[in-house]
């Protein structure tokens, strides 16, 4: 029986010897496949170096945004405060209206009432105080509803869209590029303010900026909705116990 041939490192180095072209394209393929490794390599690091740069840069958005949302939540914290602890309108309008315009750099903050509302004593004697000119205005039930949503919802309008925005800030009116107007009652109270025989909706709660774009359709307005809803509460209490 024939012995199995073997291969030794003799038989190798002879054949290198006699075929010198070959061995260079074993080195050459090799070198291309190392390199073709390498830079996948470098290219999957490359890839992940990016991804984790934008996932670093999606995350602090969300921890700007977040530290933003607190500090806005906590200057509405504070004027909530400042209506339930005030003790007449004209207090009650100021702290609103001032605090507003003040933490948030609005170019006009007011209050609009059905004019049904001005004869109530608190509110008349508020609107004779010099400091809430430009702060509370009065108008025609017919055009609060033709201005304000049947459901509650605040309005948003920028530009030409406020044609009657003079009724709603007065002498600002001129320096208004876009406003948010929030009606005082939530749709959940017109129930109980029909039966207390308010007109419906009985106002809104009105915020101007200078800008087109300081108010923009979807702008978030949770939180101004329950300012609206605070402040006619506060108001309703304070004309119940001018009652008696």
């Amino acid at each position: 029986m024939d012995q199995d041939f073997v291969i030794t490192s003799q038989h190798v180095h002879a054949w290198l010897n006699d075929h010198p072209e070959d061995l260079q394209t074993l080195v050459n393929t090799h070198s291309s496949q190392k390199n073709t490794v390498i830079s996948m390599a470098d290219g999957e690091l490359g890839l992940l170096r990016r991804q984790n740069y934008e996932l670093q840069e999606r995350l602090q958005e969300v921890i700007s945004r977040l530290r933003r949302n607190e500090e806005i939540y906590q200057h509405f914290r504070k004027v909530r405060n400042r209506m339930i602890l005030a003790r007449n309108t004209a207090s009650l309008i100021l702290a609103l209206a001032e605090g507003l315009q003040r933490d948030f750099k609005l170019e006009g903050v007011s209050i609009s009432l059905d004019q049904h509302l001005k004869k109530l004593p608190v509110i008349k004697k508020a609107h004779k105080n010099p400091r809430c000119k430009n702060l509370l205005f009065f108008i025609a039930g017919r055009e609060l509803k033709r201005t304000l949503p049947k459901d509650g919802r605040p309005v948003v309008r920028i530009g030409l869209e406020g044609t009657n925005r003079a009724l709603f800030f007065g002498e600002l009116a001129s320096g208004i590029r876009s406003e948010v107007l929030t009606p005082l009652a939530s749709e959940a109270f017109l129930p109980s303010l029909k039966d207390m025989g308010w007109p419906t909706p009985p106002g809104s709660l009105n915020l101007g900026g200078a800008m087109p774009t300081r108010f923009l359709p979807g702008y978030a307005t949770d939180l101004l909705r329950d300012l609206a809803d605070i402040f006619l509460l506060c108001l309703i209490r304070l004309i119940e116990a001018d009652h008696g």
